[in-house]
């Protein structure tokens, strides 16, 4: 059973939720910026082998539909979005419980990937401590010429254009951020990788 204690933005589950979330597969995706973390999920949704109760949730736009909602968080949400900052866990958490709940709730769902998440070891131990357990990581190999490469190409004749200066802190940060997942996944034998290109 998953132990639920209380937080500023997390609030105690009831018995029965607390039971719909025992019984769910969660997979993590991480990868680095222009890693296509997105298009490997389509391609693992398209798997013959993978449940038609599988469902992807892209961490980052389902933060931005919070945002767009108006609601409690999304003033604080698209200024993290704009400094390029992870957020406030709790709030993280609260929303991506609350959207894997009514998945649960009102479609069946039992399996999910999780695009873009865990991004740091604060969100894996607190998703597994307050949501459910990861039953594994699949970390994205990609190199960093690539990933620089890709990023350039998709921002060329954008508003938003990024420096190429920019482009490496970015990956710099996945670096950073996001090595002591793997680690902490590795460690614990939940740790798959694919290597793309």
């Amino acid at each position: 059973m998953v132990s639920i204690t209380t937080s500023p933005h997390l609030e105690p589950l009831s018995a029965e939720d607390q039971a719909l979330l025992t019984r769910i597969t969660v997979i993590g995706l991480v990868g680095g910026p222009g890693s296509g973390k997105g298009t490997q999920c389509m391609l693992l949704l398209r798997e013959p082998t993978i449940r038609r109760d599988t469902v992807h949730i892209s961490i980052g736009d389902m933060m931005r539909r919070e945002a767009d909602a108006g609601g409690e968080h999304s003033v604080a949400i698209k200024q993290w979005h704009a400094e390029g900052y992870l957020g406030d866990v709790n709030v993280t958490m609260a929303v991506l419980r609350r959207v894997i709940l009514e998945h649960v709730k009102e479609k069946g769902t039992r399996v999910f990937i999780l695009d873009g998440f865990p991004r740091a070891l604060d969100r894996a131990t607190l998703f597994e401590e307050h949501i459910a357990k990861i039953a594994y990581l699949l970390a994205l190999e990609v190199s960093d010429e690539t990933m620089s490469r890709r990023l350039g190409n998709a921002s060329r004749g954008r508003a938003d254009d990024e420096s190429p200066e920019s482009i490496k802190g970015r990956i710099e940060t996945f670096h950073q951020r996001t090595q002591p997942v793997i680690d902490y996944f590795k460690a614990r034998e939940r740790l798959r990788r694919c290597w793309t290109s």
